[in-house]
C-alpha cells in the first residue's frame, strides 16, 4: 500500500495517520480590523486588534481497508496537539483537529473531512525524502514503508541530505521551530543520525543534535526524530540549511522518507 505525503502524527503517542488523498483544501486566515473616527478630522480609520489563528479544511478519502483503525485514531486525536504534512502543499505545521466527519463509504473509499485550527504563527515546511537540494554518498530507493514508496539510503559516514529555505518574513519569520525527520536506522546504531540546522552564509550552526532509533532491530520502524532550533536577526536574508546525516562509520543504512519542519511559538 502506498503511503501518501498526506500525513498526521501525534508525537506523544507515535501515532501516524495517513490520508490516500486530498480533494480540497480549504486555507483560512483573517485579522481583526477594526474601523473608528479620528477624534481631530473625524475620517473613517482602521486598525488591527489581532490576528485570527489559521485554519485549514481537509477534504479527502480513505481506503476501506483502514476506516475503522483511522476513525478510532482521529476520535483520539481529536483537540491533541498533532503535526499536518501535507506534501502537495509543501506545507507542514502543528495544529489541532476540531472536528472530523466520515461518510460512509460507497466503493472502496470513505470521504473524510477535517477542521483543522493551526498553532504557531506562520506555516512550516515539508519535504518527502526525495526533495532536497543536494546528497552524498546516498541512493533513492524503492521502499513500500516509506512515503510515496521512496526512501533516500545514507550508507557511509558523513552521507547526507540538505535542502535550503531563504530565511524571509514570509517563509522562515524569526522565531522558534522544530526541525523533523522521519527516519529508520537499520541496526540501531547509537548516535548515528544526525539532524543539523546552519546559517550556510555565515556558516554557523544555528542547532544540532545526534539521535537512535530504537524500534528494534529485527524489523525495524520509521520514527520522527525532531530538533529545536530558533532563527532570529543574525539570520535575516540569509539561506538556512537544513541537513540529515549518517553520523558514525558503522556498517548501516539510515532512511530518510521525509523531512520538514514547523513553527511552534
Amino acid at each position: 500500500m502506498t503511503l501518501y505525503p498526506n500525513i498526521i502524527y501525534h508525537a506523544d503517542t507515535g501515532i501516524e495517520v495517513f490520508l490516500d488523498s486530498l480533494q480540497r483544501i480549504g486555507n483560512v486566515r483573517y485579522a481583526d480590523v477594526v474601523d473608528y473616527h479620528g477624534s481631530g478630522d473625524g475620517n473613517l480609520k482602521t486598525f488591527i486588534r489581532s490576528q485570527g489563528p489559521r485554519s485549514m479544511t481537509l477534504e479527502g478519502k480513505i481506503s476501506t481497508d483502514n476506516e475503522n483503525t483511522i476513525r478510532r485514531q482521529l476520535n483520539y486525536l481529536i483537540g491533541e496537539q498533532v503535526y499536518i504534512m501535507m506534501g502537495a502543499e509543501e506545507l507542514a505545521t502543528l495544529a489541532k483537529i476540531r472536528s472530523c466527519a466520515f461518510n460512509k463509504a460507497v466503493g472502496t473509499y470513505t470521504p473524510l473531512t477535517l477542521d483543522v485550527v493551526c498553532d504557531g504563527s506562520s506555516e512550516g515546511q515539508f519535504w518527502d525524502g526525495t526533495d532536497y537540494f543536494s546528497t552524498s554518498n546516498c541512493a533513492v530507493e524503492s521502499d513500500d514503508d516509506s512515503v510515496n514508496g521512496i526512501s533516500v539510503r545514507l550508507y557511509q559516514s558523513g552521507s547526507y541530505v540538505r535542502n535550503f529555505v531563504k530565511q524571509s518574513e514570509w517563509t522562515l519569520p524569526a522565531g522558534d521551530y522544530i526541525f523533523f525527520a522521519r527516519v529508520v536506522d537499520q541496526y540501531n546504531i547509537t548516535d548515528e543520525i544526525t539532524l543539523e540546522v546552519r546559517n550556510y552564509i555565515d556558516d554557523t550552526a544555528i542547532a544540532s543534535d545526534t539521535y537512535t532509533t530504537t524500534m528494534g532491530e529485527i524489523f525495524p520502524e520509521y520514527a520522527f526524530v525532531k530538533l529545536d532550533f530558533t532563527i532570529d536577526s543574525a539570520d535575516d536574508g540569509d539561506d538556512v540549511q537544513f541537513k540529515v546525516i549518517k553520523n558514525t562509520s558503522n556498517v548501516n543504512n539510515v532512511y530518510l522518507g521525509a523531512w520538514g519542519f514547523v513553527r511552534t511559538d
